[in-house]
């Protein structure tokens, strides 16, 4: 039931202008960086949870605003390391990496006065609509020329829709479950196929997300909560390239000071599970007919599956019965075949 605004990787566009005409068609041939989903953009929600997240809210209008900053200098390959390009007979070249977004996420939900029979479930209905600013920048250096590209882009993302979820508190137990099974992404936001550095705020495909929230909360204040989620992505007709379907396990931990206070640690681990492919091919699993052009040069492996870990503190403060207000930092521990970086989010929830 979350939403993470724009990841968003930078893409090399490579240079004409090269010293010898053999690197420059082999880098030619290689216009963008591209590791795990297509530009290393992702409907997947990484770091986003509430405290208590599973426990059924009560009956109303909830309106929420996120404020997500994701910062990068670094894009790993498939076993974890810096990118470097793989120039063949003319050697490896370090690519130099840029990334920072800034996401505000808009969440509006309505919970139903009324429990639904036979199952005793509250139920309720939302959206998530994220407007996102993102700069990518990407280069490399070969016999003292450098080529890339760096550009900024601003609009509205895509929209997360929860046509229902259903919340339970287990009886004579501590645990309480949020679950959202219809829930889906849809391409609604800005998106050119021309982008130079594949830095569109918007994907071009349909995503598939059921969510299962669980809350472990006990009368000693202890809490854990997970948030577990997944993306079934449809193929961007654009490009005809289909992003492998993931996983992401969010958890927070923490200790309920008092009622209006309570500190922990946050974080999540991140898993594509499945083949990204091209014109139902495969990636990285076809060679070139050209033999200047080195076989995956950018060592992300078939269907460059990503990977990652995070972990970092979580404060949640609510000042009164109706607000609350959270700050959560996740460090990136590793990351393979996509950017490893620092996640911030800041978060004002208001019921009403």
């Amino acid at each position: 039931m979350c939403r993470l605004a724009g990841e968003r990787r930078a893409s090399m566009r490579t240079s004409k202008r090269w010293p010898i005409a053999g690197a420059a068609a082999l880098l030619m041939s290689y216009p963008a960086v591209s590791n795990a989903t297509e530009n290393g953009q992702t409907h997947v929600d990484l770091a986003f949870i509430d405290q208590i997240c599973g426990y059924p809210l009560p009956s109303g209008f909830y309106l929420r605003n996120d404020v997500n900053y994701i910062y990068s200098n670094q894009l790993n390959d498939r076993n974890g390391n810096p990118t470097s390009l793989n120039a063949g007979l003319l050697g490896k070249y370090p690519l130099k990496y840029y990334q920072s977004t800034t996401a505000d996420v808009v969440t509006g939900l309505y919970v139903a006065p009324f429990k639904v029979p036979v199952i005793d479930a509250t139920i309720g209905t939302g959206f998530y609509l994220p407007y996102a600013w993102s700069r990518a920048e990407a280069q490399d250096t070969i016999f003292g020329q450098t080529s890339g590209s760096g550009e900024t882009r601003r609009g509205f993302a895509d929209m997360t829709i929860v046509p229902v979820f259903l919340q339970w508190a287990i009886p004579h137990t501590d645990l309480y479950v949020t679950l959202s099974p219809v829930e889906f992404t849809a391409p609604t936001g800005q998106y050119n196929r021309n982008d130079p550095i594949g830095n569109s705020i918007g994907q071009n495909y349909w995503s598939y997300r059921p969510a299962l929230l669980v809350t472990y909360l006990n009368r000693y204040g202890q809490e854990i909560s997970i948030n577990y989620n997944m993306s079934f992505n449809s193929q961007n007709d654009a490009t005809h390239y289909k992003s492998g379907n993931e996983l992401s396990f969010t958890y927070l931990l923490q200790q309920h000071l008092s009622r209006s206070l309570a500190i922990g640690a946050e974080g999540y681990f991140y898993d594509q599970f499945t083949n990204d492919t091209q014109n139902g091919v495969v990636v990285n699993t076809v060679r070139s007919p050209n033999p200047l052009v080195p076989f995956d040069p950018l060592n992300e492996g078939p269907g460059d599956r990503g990977q990652a870990f995070a972990i970092g503190p979580a404060i949640n403060y609510a000042p009164t019965a109706h607000t609350q207000l959270n700050f959560h930092y996740e460090h990136e521990v590793f990351a393979y075949d996509r950017r490893q970086g620092e996640v911030f989010w800041l978060r004002g929830t208001l019921q009403f």
